[in-house]
């Protein structure tokens, strides 16, 4: 089996209304049955997860800054060849 195919790479940009990268967004990844993690976005905005594809069910990521309102966002996998 190839990299690809064992792993999911979950990754994204966290921006500001006008485009701008936000910098310092906690970013919490929870992957159903209860496994989950942490990060920061990096000065252009980005964060990366990587999990077992076997593990991946439903995926719900949350953001959050101080000064902004936290948002969650719900993902669902769609399989099939």
């Amino acid at each position: 089996m190839s990299e690809i195919e064992r792993y999911a790479i979950i990754k994204g940009k966290v921006v500001d209304s006008n485009g701008e990268p936000l910098r310092k967004v906690a970013v919490t990844i929870n992957i159903s049955p209860g496994n989950s993690k942490n990060d920061t976005t990096n000065r252009d905005g980005e964060y990366s997860f990587k999990f077992p594809a076997t593990d991946i069910k439903d995926i719900q990521l949350s953001y959050s800054l101080e000064e902004y309102t936290t948002k969650s966002v719900n993902i669902y996998i769609v399989t099939g060849k």
